[in-house]
């Protein structure tokens, strides 16, 4: 009872549900082809960061839902733990995670680079001399300016305390002290000067650490600027070290070191690895270089362009129908070696800039595709006019010429001729005049897929036009010349009754004469 009680309730919430899991698995799908791209390119994980960004407010807003859901949950199910997007937590953890590692690999090749240091260095005073000679090479990432700034202001806050310090001490004690004080100074500088000595021979001297903050303004060295300023370096310490050498025996100066510090961001990253005992450099060398973003705005304009073209043979398809096939054929080339250039540029692209391309460019195939087959039709009714339209001027060429056969002759023509001229003229017709009517028929259903007023239009309207007033003219001309023909033979059958009537009444009075 408590279930049917709660079914109003729940039934929204199910639907709700199944619609954030479609769009969940979306936003996985998304953010697995993000974690498919070689993020060892800064490019392309500085493009994968941009993505990222760019859907926060996306994640937010199917986090919100999620909670809303969870929320509204009837019962005690609100108070479950909600797994719904941890699916997507982690994948999203993952990707970051080889965002970050990308982003720290190291700028130099594995076999030759100098190890850095990922913490600050915390050696003893009394292990500073070995650390003299590499400390050039030595990059601390992860000290800051401020941190620097601060480490040193410590270091001489402590050397002014022991300057003040000294001079209290040294007025205590009293004149007894004194003399006793200079009578031990000597064996004292002298056990120091051996003791120097022995140092200087069994290990090299110690050095006070100076940190100095490069300032920003140079955000990257090349590799070949870092010798240099190693070696700069290395000889400062050698000038260091030699300085105490030149003070007196009882005057000890411990050397000073500068360490360089550089900025995270001034680090570019790129890795020299060998692959299944292959170089990636062979590999680089081999592959061609990506294209360039002027290819797919050539890509946009040629998909416009095949657009524009296929909703005019829509509109028109009689316009061009003689080469629609070499049309659509450059068509057909054209969509395939646009997909070829999203797919090189798909790791360097937005993910729906390239999947609304690759679906753009699949409708595109699709219509080009019913285009063809549809022109193969038009094509069939294009030459079926002409050759209708060819066969009624064939016809109304023959009558013509049947009709004009005794004109400009000086006698008149036998009756038998004329009836066999008439005869043929008007077996003629018939044939001649379903011929045209097919055609007016044809170019009725053709004309309105033309242009109007185009040149194609007006040359097969004239065409027809003048085929069906020739026509008209020879049955004209038909009908006038079966008149006369009819007339003239009324006319030769009277004659002849007269002729016998008169030679009857000659032969009557040739008898009563006789």
């Amino acid at each position: 009872m408590e279930v049917d009680s709660q079914k109003s309730v729940f039934e929204p919430l199910l639907a709700q549900a199944e619609a954030l899991d479609r769009d969940v698995e979306a936003a996985e799908a998304v953010v697995d082809t993000l974690a498919a791209r070689r993020l060892s390119d800064p490019a392309i994980a500085n493009a994968t960061r941009q993505d990222l960004a760019d859907r926060d407010a996306q994640f937010a807003a199917l986090s919100q839902r999620a909670a809303a859901i969870h929320a509204a949950l009837p019962g005690k199910s609100s108070a479950s733990r909600d797994t719904t997007l941890s699916v997507l937590g982690d994948k999203l953890s993952r990707l970051e995670s080889m965002l970050i590692a990308s982003h720290a690999t190291p700028s130099r090749s594995i076999a030759n680079a100098t190890p850095i240091r990922t913490s600050p260095h915390r050696t003893s005073m009394s292990s500073m001399g070995p650390l003299a000679m590499e400390v050039g090479n030595v990059t601390d990432a992860y000290t800051t300016e401020d941190e620097g700034m601060k480490e040193d202001t410590s270091e001489a806050a402590a050397v002014s305390k022991e300057a003040r310090a000294a001079p209290m001490a040294a007025e205590e004690p009293s004149e007894k002290q004194k003399r006793a004080t200079s009578e031990s100074e000597a064996p004292k500088k002298a056990l120091v000067s051996e003791e120097s000595a022995d140092r200087k021979s069994t290990s090299p001297p110690q050095a006070k650490v100076r940190k100095v903050i490069s300032p920003e303004s140079q955000p990257s060295q090349s590799k070949s600027d870092q010798p240099e300023d190693e070696s700069k370096v290395s000889e400062k310490v050698a000038d260091d070290e030699d300085a105490p050498e030149e003070k007196t025996e009882g005057d000890v100066v411990e050397p000073t070191v500068s360490i360089t510090f550089t900025q995270p961001t001034t680090m570019r990253m790129v890795v020299d690895e060998e692959t299944n005992g292959v170089d990636e450099s062979d590999d680089a060398a081999s592959v061609a270089p990506p294209p360039s973003p002027d290819e797919m705005e050539q890509v946009y304009a040629n998909l416009d362009i095949i657009e524009e073209a296929i909703a005019a043979d829509e509109q028109y398809p009689m316009e061009g129908i003689d080469d629609a096939e070499e049309r659509y054929t450059r068509m057909a080339n054209d969509l395939e070696d646009a997909l070829k250039k999203v797919e090189g540029h798909q790791m360097t692209m937005d993910v729906l800039h390239v999947s609304h391309t690759q679906e753009r460019v699949q409708a595109l195939k699709k219509d080009l595709k019913e285009r063809r087959e549809k022109a193969v039709g038009e094509r069939k009714e294009w030459q079926a006019l002409q050759h209708v339209l060819f066969e009624a001027e064939k016809g109304v060429a023959m009558g013509d010429n049947a009709m004009d056969r005794f004109t400009g002759r000086q006698t008149s023509p036998p009756l038998q001729e004329l009836e066999e001229r008439q005869t043929a003229v008007e077996e003629l017709l018939p044939r001649t005049e379903s011929l045209v009517c097919d055609a007016v028929r044809r170019l009725g259903v053709i004309l309105p897929r033309l242009r109007e007023n185009s040149e194609r239009a007006t040359a097969i309207r004239n065409r027809v036009r003048d085929v069906e007033t020739r026509f008209r003219d020879l049955v004209r001309a038909a009908r006038e010349s079966r008149v006369r023909l009819d007339a003239r033979a009324v006319d030769q059958g009277q004659l002849r009754q007269g002729l016998e009537n008169l030679q009857f009444w000659l032969g009557f009075f040739h008898f009563r004469h006789s």
